[in-house]
Protein backbone atom coordinates (compact mmCIF):
# COMPACT_ATOMS: atom_id res chain seq x y z
CA UNK A 1 0.00 0.00 0.00
CA UNK A 2 3.06 2.19 1.20
CA UNK A 3 4.61 1.91 -2.59
CA UNK A 4 1.73 2.60 -4.28
CA UNK A 5 0.76 6.14 -2.57
CA UNK A 6 3.99 7.08 -2.22
CA UNK A 7 5.46 6.39 -5.24
CA UNK A 8 8.26 8.99 -5.97
CA UNK A 9 8.64 9.36 -9.72
CA UNK A 10 5.93 11.85 -11.14
CA UNK A 11 3.32 11.84 -8.04
CA UNK A 12 -0.30 13.51 -8.38
CA UNK A 13 -1.23 16.43 -6.58
CA UNK A 14 -2.88 13.79 -4.18
CA UNK A 15 0.00 11.61 -3.72
CA UNK A 16 2.29 14.63 -2.69
CA UNK A 17 -0.91 15.49 -0.34
CA UNK A 18 -0.63 12.02 1.17
CA UNK A 19 2.88 11.81 1.36
CA UNK A 20 3.14 15.56 3.38
CA UNK A 21 0.38 14.72 5.90
CA UNK A 22 1.81 11.08 6.43
CA UNK A 23 5.31 11.08 6.02
CA UNK A 24 5.60 14.53 8.28
CA UNK A 25 9.23 15.74 8.77
CA UNK A 26 10.77 13.05 6.50
CA UNK A 27 9.94 15.42 3.34
CA UNK A 28 12.30 18.23 2.20
CA UNK A 29 10.36 21.18 0.16
CA UNK A 30 12.79 23.40 -1.57
CA UNK A 31 11.31 27.31 -2.82
CA UNK A 32 13.40 28.99 -5.28
CA UNK A 33 13.32 32.54 -6.54
CA UNK A 34 11.15 33.33 -9.27
CA UNK A 35 11.43 33.64 -12.52
CA UNK A 36 9.62 36.63 -14.57
CA UNK A 37 9.03 36.25 -17.96
CA UNK A 38 7.61 39.33 -18.50
CA UNK A 39 11.62 40.15 -17.96
CA UNK A 40 12.97 37.54 -20.41
CA UNK A 41 10.66 38.55 -23.08
CA UNK A 42 11.62 42.26 -22.76
CA UNK A 43 15.84 40.95 -22.24
CA UNK A 44 15.71 38.44 -25.30
CA UNK A 45 12.84 39.00 -27.41
CA UNK A 46 9.12 37.33 -28.11
CA UNK A 47 10.76 34.96 -30.83
CA UNK A 48 9.53 31.08 -30.84
CA UNK A 49 12.89 30.10 -30.26
CA UNK A 50 13.63 31.73 -27.63
CA UNK A 51 10.74 30.46 -25.94
CA UNK A 52 11.65 26.97 -26.87
CA UNK A 53 14.82 27.73 -25.35
CA UNK A 54 13.71 29.05 -22.20
CA UNK A 55 11.42 25.56 -21.94
CA UNK A 56 14.78 23.78 -22.81
CA UNK A 57 16.34 25.31 -19.92
CA UNK A 58 13.64 25.21 -17.47
CA UNK A 59 13.30 21.44 -17.91
CA UNK A 60 17.22 20.99 -17.81
CA UNK A 61 17.10 22.90 -14.28
CA UNK A 62 14.19 20.68 -12.99
CA UNK A 63 15.34 17.54 -13.86
CA UNK A 64 19.01 18.72 -12.10
CA UNK A 65 16.90 19.46 -9.02
CA UNK A 66 14.83 16.52 -8.92
CA UNK A 67 18.37 14.08 -9.60
CA UNK A 68 19.98 16.15 -6.90
CA UNK A 69 17.24 15.59 -4.61
CA UNK A 70 15.85 12.36 -4.56
CA UNK A 71 17.98 9.11 -3.35
CA UNK A 72 18.78 6.28 -5.31
CA UNK A 73 15.98 3.70 -5.02
CA UNK A 74 17.81 0.73 -3.21
CA UNK A 75 17.20 -2.51 -4.52
CA UNK A 76 14.79 -5.58 -2.49
CA UNK A 77 16.26 -7.38 0.03
CA UNK A 78 15.02 -10.31 -1.26
CA UNK A 79 15.35 -9.75 -4.84
CA UNK A 80 19.17 -8.77 -4.11
CA UNK A 81 19.53 -11.98 -2.32
CA UNK A 82 18.22 -14.15 -5.19
CA UNK A 83 20.12 -12.73 -7.63
CA UNK A 84 23.42 -12.69 -5.75
CA UNK A 85 22.16 -17.02 -5.17
CA UNK A 86 22.21 -17.21 -8.65
CA UNK A 87 25.72 -15.99 -9.75
CA UNK A 88 28.04 -18.96 -10.35
CA UNK A 89 31.13 -17.93 -7.58
CA UNK A 90 28.09 -18.39 -4.71
CA UNK A 91 26.63 -21.59 -6.35
CA UNK A 92 30.22 -22.68 -6.43
CA UNK A 93 30.75 -21.54 -2.86
CA UNK A 94 27.99 -23.70 -2.30
CA UNK A 95 28.54 -26.67 -3.54
CA UNK A 96 32.08 -26.59 -1.82
CA UNK A 97 30.40 -25.91 1.33
CA UNK A 98 28.28 -29.04 1.05
CA UNK A 99 31.72 -31.28 -0.32
CA UNK A 100 33.57 -29.53 3.16
CA UNK A 101 30.58 -30.10 5.72
CA UNK A 102 29.37 -33.12 4.15
CA UNK A 103 25.85 -32.11 3.85
CA UNK A 104 23.08 -31.74 0.67
CA UNK A 105 23.47 -28.94 -1.62
CA UNK A 106 19.99 -27.87 -0.68
CA UNK A 107 20.62 -27.53 3.42
CA UNK A 108 23.77 -25.84 2.21
CA UNK A 109 21.74 -23.00 0.41
CA UNK A 110 19.25 -22.84 3.13
CA UNK A 111 22.11 -21.99 5.22
CA UNK A 112 23.14 -19.46 3.03
CA UNK A 113 19.86 -17.68 3.76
Amino acid sequence: MKAAVFERENPTWLRKWLMILFLGRHNFVQFSNAVSLRHMADEHGFDKSIAHKLIRVARVHFRRQRKVMTVPQLPNRQVFFASLLKSDSIKKAIEEEAINKKISPEKARENCD
